[in-house]
């Protein structure tokens, strides 16, 4: 895969995520591993840290 592929794959998987956080749905799942639900958590945590 060429480079410049797989950045634009990425920079669509960052859009798709940001959608289904903004739908605040937790059941939607992403690439069938991580829920939306896991990443407002992980995302809490971080800016808790922070």
């Amino acid at each position: 895969m060429k480079q410049i592929e797989s950045e634009e794959y990425k920079e669509i998987q960052k859009k798709r995520l940001m959608k289904l956080i903004e739908m605040e749905d937790g059941l939607f799942e992403i690439n069938g591993w991580l829920s939306v639900g896991d990443v407002k958590e992980n995302y809490r945590k971080r800016k808790f840290e922070s």
